[in-house]
């Protein structure tokens, strides 16, 4: 398919984050889909941005062109003072074991305005990181890239250059039994956010791989009890979708009756909200305060400052420190300190 989408990840003149300081009084939540174009899902998550962070960037060659002789990158750090898309991916690293090495470049800084992502995990195929946010291609660079509670960030490491084709998103439900179809609804999104169907596409995962017809939907069936992942694909350059998780059991009351999140907490004070589904909770730095609602919630709100956890419904189990405090919704409690947590915000 022909690109269509450029991307940004050094673009634009400097926008000072500190006019946007002023709106930004707390960490904001947001969605963090990250992967390959080899199929690599390093992270599918939500994060909680920091209002201000530090990012350090590396030193040595610049990472988009080599060849001698070489611009360098300084390995100065710079102040984000507003939530951004470099500040929730940095953030996203330093808990994610996945997301490293997570290395930044100002080698262009003086020409661009904008810091550059140079990579994220290790090892990941040739190639640039192409930014979409809200399925639509960035325009700017990551730290110029200011976020909003519920932003969609999807990173592509495309095989090429700063350009992608189709970004493939994908929905299902959660639970089903062995042998019974569920119905995959799968969407296309192009560079200027605008939607199609998915036709096309193929979903793995299943008993067989299932292609998505015109109206966007494919039909995939598992055969064995246990929790199974499915994944959009499509052609050369397209971005595969988020991975979806389907509990599949005899007995239904086996599996969760919604679909849970990875959750990861700053190095702030967070006010960390879960799903209805059996959320991985993960507080770090500063006070936070946690509120599991429903779901056979897994909890770790040890190190930093001293939290609260409210666990809400289901069958839980949450890891606490010296001083944190959890309410009687907790069913399962256990305590001890853990060393090495982020109090506050280093860069490697």
């Amino acid at each position: 398919m022909r690109p269509r989408s450029a991307l940004a990840v050094m673009a634009a003149p400097v926008v000072g984050a500190a006019f946007f300081a002023s709106a930004a009084a707390a960490s904001v939540p947001v969605d963090i889909h990250v992967v390959t174009n080899d199929g690599a899902q390093l992270a599918n998550l939500r994060q909680y941005a920091p209002s201000e962070a530090k990012v350090r960037t590396f030193a040595g060659d610049d990472c988009i062109d080599p060849t001698p002789p070489a611009k360098q990158s300084s390995g100065q750090t710079y102040t984000q003072s507003a939530p951004n898309m470099l500040s929730a991916v940095d953030e996203a690293s330093d808990a994610t074991p996945s997301l490293q090495p997570f290395r930044i470049s100002d080698a262009d800084f003086a020409s661009f305005g904008s810091l550059t992502i140079c990579g994220i995990g290790a090892p990941t195929p040739p190639g640039f990181w192409f930014l979409k946010t809200n399925h639509v291609a960035n325009s700017v660079g990551a730290d110029q890239t200011f976020i909003h509670p519920g932003d969609q960030l999807t990173f592509y490491r495309t095989p090429s250059d700063f350009t992608a084709d189709e970004e493939l998103g994908i929905d299902a439900p959660s639970r089903t039994t062995p042998g019974t179809p569920i119905a995959v609804s799968v969407r296309s999104f192009q560079g200027d956010g605008s939607a199609g169907s998915g036709a096309g596409a193929v979903v793995s995962g299943g008993d067989a791989p299932a292609t998505v017809g015109a109206a966007g939907n494919a039909s995939v069936t598992f055969s064995t009890e246990g929790l199974h992942t499915i994944v959009a694909s499509k052609d050369y350059n397209d971005v595969p979708s988020e991975a979806l998780t389907v509990c599949v059991a005899r007995d239904l009351a086996g599996c969760p009756p919604a679909r849970g999140l990875q959750i990861v907490g700053s190095h702030e004070a967070d006010a960390i909200a879960g799903t209805a589904g059996a959320d991985q909770i993960k507080a770090r730095g500063g006070k936070d305060k946690v509120s599991a609602l429903a779901g056979d919630d897994r909890i770790d709100v040890r190190g930093g400052g001293k939290d609260t956890v409210n666990c809400g419904g289901g069958d839980d189990r949450v890891k606490l420190g010296k001083g944190d405090k959890a309410k009687k919704s907790c069913e399962h409690r256990s305590r001890s300190a853990k060393k090495g947590r982020h109090k506050g915000k280093h860069k490697k």
